[in-house]
């Protein structure tokens, strides 16, 4: 996928992805959410995820990449949390 396709998926999907983050209950709770309503984007989200925070588990990288990409009040304290 070109970045050009990724820019607009993240345009596209952004806003339903932030509202995603601030009503989940948990990480997993935030990947079942992304994976049901914004599929297209999980995939992204999975190899930023996977890229970004190499130590998380592989359950929840699409939820840290989500929360690094899209609700910034909380990047420091994820990077600083999976990457212990």
């Amino acid at each position: 996928m070109d970045y050009l396709q990724i820019f607009q998926l993240a345009i596209k999907y952004g806003p339903a992805i932030k509202g995603l983050i601030d009503t989940a209950t948990s990480n997993l709770d935030l990947v079942e959410k992304i994976r049901a309503s914004t599929a297209p984007l999980a995939a992204v989200l999975e190899d930023l995820g996977t890229q970004f925070f190499p130590k998380a588990a592989p359950a929840i990288r699409i939820a840290a990449a989500a929360m690094a990409s899209f609700d910034p009040n909380v990047t420091a304290w994820v990077q600083k949390a999976l990457n212990q």
